[in-house]
């Protein structure tokens, strides 16, 4: 069995679709996200959609979990930029 596997993207969108790409040509049997996916200062919210829309399993990273749990002022500046 092949398994892919994404982790620590944070918000980087035009790496996962590159990655993603590579990924797509190797045929793996699975991909899975290991979280820390959209946080970051580049593009949060074009790099969830991605993920999203390929349906790819996903295990929620810290960042995620902060940016949904945490109260906007506890928020560093790249949770705050993704959960916005």
């Amino acid at each position: 069995m092949k398994i892919a596997v994404l982790s620590d993207v944070h918000g980087n969108y035009a790496a996962l679709r590159m990655v993603l790409s590579d990924i797509a040509r190797q045929e793996p049997d699975v991909i899975v996200n290991l979280g820390d996916i959209v946080s970051g200062p580049l593009q949060p919210n074009e790099t969830a959609k991605l993920p999203i829309a390929k349906r790819l399993r996903a295990i929620a990273g810290k960042h995620e979990r902060q940016a949904l749990d945490l109260p906007d002022a506890q928020l560093g500046a790249s949770d705050a930029y993704a959960k916005r």
